[in-house]
């Protein structure tokens, strides 16, 4: 249900001392109420501060938000520098939260994995890359996820990829 003011100042309240005890998730959690502004007006610096903290102790959810963001950043900017960082650097960063995500089971970052071939980010486009990885975004740990079906079906309608990609 829809939480009050004072639950989630009692909420943000244990979230900041289970973050504080080290705890990953209530980062992340944190993280999202910063994102979402559940404390007042979202805070995407606040939110990215705990997703890089939950991120530096392998929480797979904040490896994904912040790949996910460096991506949008990359993926944006013809420029060699994003926010004052190489971009060689920022790639390889995206890479890394990427690849420990994924093997801690990560669907989104498999998505976003997917995602990264589909577009050629950082190299060529490598159509087959990006269909097994929505492949295993779509039946990963946490089951069935929509994205990668849809990204799937977009690409056999335009013609991109045909039915033997799926086919052993």
């Amino acid at each position: 249900g829809d939480l009050g003011g004072k639950d989630i100042q009692k909420t943000h309240s244990l979230f900041i001392r289970a973050a504080r005890l080290q705890n990953s998730h209530a980062m992340s959690k944190l993280a999202s109420m910063y994102e979402d502004g559940l404390l007042g007006k979202p805070d995407l610096n606040e939110a990215l501060e705990w997703w890089g903290r939950a991120a530096q102790r392998k929480n797979k959810y904040a490896l994904y938000k912040m790949a996910s963001h460096w991506l949008g950043k990359y993926s944006s900017s013809t420029d060699d520098f994003i926010d004052g960082v190489n971009k060689t650097i920022i790639e390889q960063k995206i890479k890394e939260y990427i690849d420990i995500a994924i093997k801690k089971g990560g669907n989104a970052a498999m998505y976003l994995k997917a995602s990264i071939h589909e577009n050629g980010y950082f190299g060529k486009i490598d159509l087959n890359k990006a269909v097994d990885f929505y492949i295993r975004a779509a039946t990963g740990d946490t089951g069935s996820c929509l994205d990668p079906i849809l990204a799937l079906q977009r690409l056999l309608a335009s013609g991109a990829i045909s039915a033997d990609h799926f086919e052993e």
